[in-house]
């Protein structure tokens, strides 16, 4: 097979023009190959050539890939296996990127620490759960985690709660800090420091029972009156978990 003309492109590419047919290829391919000494190749080099453009390619694809968000390791191998390739180039692959420091766990986890905890609600350890699944290794997990400021997660955390309780009307005080535990523990903070900060709140329910009454009382004095309207409210308002003893005082003056 016949190299009848040898063009440089841009970005390390070369136009190789073979027996009349163009293909593209990279310089690593050329000095791999010593192709620009040779005036003829025979098929079995053609072959490797277009395996390795494929490799390359697949490889300029990773890294744009990374360039945009760093990702890791485990993000790579499941991007590369969604091309065909075989497990001995994806190994490749892999080690040239972390040769390079295109693939490091550490940096990935230190830079995702930051982005949950500064662009998210995030907390600790949903954090840490978001981690493992990434096969990032526990150790360098929770040393990383292990330098955030523990004043900076309790001030976060406070204006959670503190935002939560200023939005309620519907829940009584008692409901609402169940929902709140249950809220900002799923958000991966500990129950401990939720309940910490949540003793430091007083929870006013007189109001907001009253509006929960007159509320409830509109719609069901459409169907009831009497002791079952009485029965039907009481039903409604336990169940937004105000006591009995505040539904009784408000029912009363009401």
């Amino acid at each position: 097979m016949k190299i009848e003309h040898i063009k440089k492109l841009d970005n390390g590419k070369y136009k190789l023009t073979i027996d009349g047919k163009d293909i593209i290829t990279y310089d690593d391919i050329l000095i791999k190959y010593n192709i620009l000494y040779k005036n003829d190749i025979t098929p079995e080099l053609y072959f490797k050539i277009q395996k390795d453009n494929n490799y390359y390619e697949i490889y300029n694809k990773v890294v744009s890939f990374i360039i945009k968000k760093r990702k890791s390791k485990k993000e790579i191998e499941n991007y590369l296996n969604t091309f065909s390739l075989d497990s001995e180039d994806i190994n490749s692959i892999i080690k040239k990127l972390q040769d390079i420091g295109l693939i490091n766990d550490r940096e990935y986890t230190r830079a995702y620490i930051s982005d949950r905890l500064y662009l998210s609600n995030d907390g600790p350890n949903k954090i840490r759960c978001y981690l493992i699944n990434q096969d990032i290794d526990l150790s360098i997990i929770d040393d990383e985690l292990s330098k955030i400021d523990s004043q900076e997660i309790m001030n976060k955390l406070e204006k959670l709660v503190s935002k939560k309780i200023k939005s309620n009307h519907h829940y009584s005080s008692y409901k609402l800090k169940i929902k709140i535990k249950y809220d900002l523990s799923n958000l991966g903070y500990d129950v401990e420091d939720i309940n910490s900060i949540l003793n430091n709140y007083y929870c006013n329910n007189e109001e907001i029972i009253k509006k929960e009454y007159h509320k409830y009382y509109q719609r069901l004095m459409r169907k009831y009156s009497g002791e079952e309207l009485i029965k039907q409210l009481k039903v409604k308002l336990l169940a937004k978990g105000f006591s009995a003893n505040e539904i009784d005082s408000v029912i009363n003056n009401e």
